[in-house]
């Protein structure tokens, strides 16, 4: 049976845009979500404003103050909007499709609380998606620091081939080489690319859609607790006909891991919970056997084995230069991408690029990163060539 959102539209009349957030425990990130958007709001192409609204969900946080309270629904007055504090926490996506049921906006901006808008974002994604009826859902270029240094990994959509390559990954070192280039070849192919790109899938943090598009094939799956809701959504519109396009001249800043990171366990439960929806949904028996058979593969006793291998491969540390952590390049390079990655298979990265014969995280990352894994890829010539792997470890931890 074909499922579909509960969410009802708005009976109202319309705006022409509604900003949608769902928050859980992440009240700071939220108000400087609004913040930015209040200084960067949606214009039209004569640059007059457009009339837009937001409506926030929260799903039960338990780590509010009345002071952040307060702030929220100043801001959401200010912009016009509804702040709805829900007595549960129903997971991500029936928290968006309760935020859509009050929506008026003939688009639908899907946010997370933990982004930043940067000037001309929002309104980059209206004039394109405007532009081009063919587009289903348009996405910005996500950064993870406020310099627009560190690009947010490339989603890869998952399948069941992808699901055995990073299996193998796990425990091989050639399968994890091999699985590394494909991920970096493709990853280059958008990093830092202003025209737009027409891709598979789309990260759930920032994404436009039109509201007709919406109304036909349904909202977010209430059948993921957190996660694949977005990759699900997206499948749907490609399945519909329309196109999903990243605009690399929009920009916004996600502060990565931030609203997740506010109950690691519970995040990685759902997580779980979710892959093995999405896999049954969209692959049938052969997805739902395939996750099954790689998720206890790889908790058993030799797998276990192989990957400690894999992940102690050689590692290389960071440097100090008063007091501040250096990586060391064993030649000069006319132009590298330090990928980083929060576990050693480096499966899902970000990057950030350089030239020299050196490299030293930024302000943000030294302050803001956690324990990481981080390859160096030389790109001076044609042909991609991988110098080495380093770990880099905290301020607060470092020697």
């Amino acid at each position: 049976m074909r499922w579909q959102s509960r969410c009802v539209p708005y009976p109202g009349g319309y705006v022409d845009l509604s900003a949608l957030f769902v928050n859980y425990n992440s009240w700071p990130y939220l108000i400087q979500a609004l913040s930015t958007l209040v200084a960067h709001p949606p214009c039209a192409q004569d640059g007059e404003e457009l009339e837009y609204e937001v409506v926030v969900v929260d799903n039960a946080s338990r780590d509010s103050t009345p002071q952040q309270r307060a702030q929220v629904e100043r801001l959401v007055d200010e912009i016009g909007g509804k702040l709805i504090l829900h007595d549960e926490n129903g997971g991500y996506a029936k928290g968006m499709n309760l935020a859509y049921g009050h929506a008026r906006g003939r688009r639908i901006l899907v946010c997370n609380p933990d982004i930043l808008f940067t000037p001309g974002a929002v309104t980059n994604l209206v004039s394109f998606l405007d532009g081009d009826p063919s587009v289903g859902a348009v996405a910005p270029a996500v950064y993870a620091d406020p310099d627009l240094e560190v690009h947010l990994p490339v989603h890869i959509l998952p399948t069941v081939v992808d699901l055995v390559r990073t299996t193998l990954g796990t425990v091989s070192r050639h399968w994890n080489e091999r699985y590394s280039k494909r991920r970096t070849r493709a990853a280059l192919s958008v990093w830092g690319r202003d025209e737009p790109i027409e891709e598979e899938m789309f990260g759930g943090s920032c994404v436009l859609f039109p509201r007709d598009l919406i109304a036909e094939i349904g909202f977010f799956d209430e059948r993921y607790p957190l996660y694949y809701e977005d990759t699900d959504l997206g499948r749907r519109i490609r399945r519909a006909g329309r196109r999903i396009v990243r605009v690399g001249s929009a920009s916004v800043v996600h502060l990565y891991d931030r609203s997740s990171n506010t109950d690691r366990e519970e995040a990685q439960r759902r997580y779980r919970i979710s892959r093995a929806r999405y896999f049954g949904k969209w692959y049938g028996p052969v997805g739902t056997l395939g996750n099954a058979m790689c998720s206890r593969f790889l908790n058993t006793a030799w797998a276990r084995k192989r990957a400690a291998k894999v992940a102690a491969r050689k590692v290389r540390s960071f440097e100090w230069d008063d007091g501040r952590p250096v990586l060391r390049l064993p030649r000069t390079c006319e132009r590298f991408v330090v990928e980083i990655a929060y576990e050693p298979f480096l499966f899902l990265a970000a990057a950030t690029f350089g030239q020299g014969d050196r490299w030293m995280p930024n302000e943000w990352i030294r302050s803001e990163l956690r324990e990481s894994w981080m390859r160096v890829v030389d790109l001076s010539n044609e042909t991609p060539v991988e110098i080495g792997t380093w770990k880099y470890t905290p301020v607060e931890a470092a020697p």
